[in-house]
């Protein structure tokens, strides 16, 4: 069972995180110790999570502070880059703004979006790569996510 992946597009200046099922902070955490851990990496790459497939809890509020201490102690994962917040779920939006604001005093910048097009443009891609991404993105939102029966995502 897969939730999480990540793809670094370093001619693009991009990295896609994809997030689907119910997943934990932790999960999160490892997630972004593999993206550090990748030679491609770069923290000044925008950014793309794409969150339309995640099941997020109001409890799950409670995990932001750990990830802002976990950017504090992996200084590397800081840098000048626009992160956008790929959505179509209010709970997401709640955390997403939340996450923004406890970030206010980092380089960082996010923006939550609810299209492609909008993600696209936060993030400054051209044409080409538009269409490189919405291809790999959509084979990505295909997949099935099956954690449990209340997480099952089509």
């Amino acid at each position: 069972m897969k939730k999480t992946e990540y793809k670094i597009f370093p001619e693009n200046g991009i990295l896609i995180e994809y997030l689907g099922g119910h997943i934990s902070w932790s999960d999160y955490f490892e997630l972004k110790k593999q993206e550090l851990s990748d030679p491609g990496y770069s923290p000044n790459y925008n950014v793309i999570t794409d969150m339309r497939n995640l099941k997020i809890y109001s409890e799950d509020l409670d995990g932001i502070d750990k990830y802002i201490e976990f950017i504090k102690e992996n200084n590397r994962i800081v840098g000048s880059r626009k992160t956008a917040m790929l959505t179509d779920d209010s709970k997401h939006v709640v955390h997403s703004e939340v996450l923004k604001l406890m970030l206010r005093y980092f380089p960082m910048e996010l923006k939550t979006v609810s299209t492609y097009y909008a993600a696209f443009e936060w993030t400054e891609l051209n044409f080409e790569t538009r269409t490189k991404l919405i291809k790999y993105m959509d084979e990505l939102k295909a997949y099935k996510f099956t954690c449990c029966n209340e997480c099952m995502v089509d």
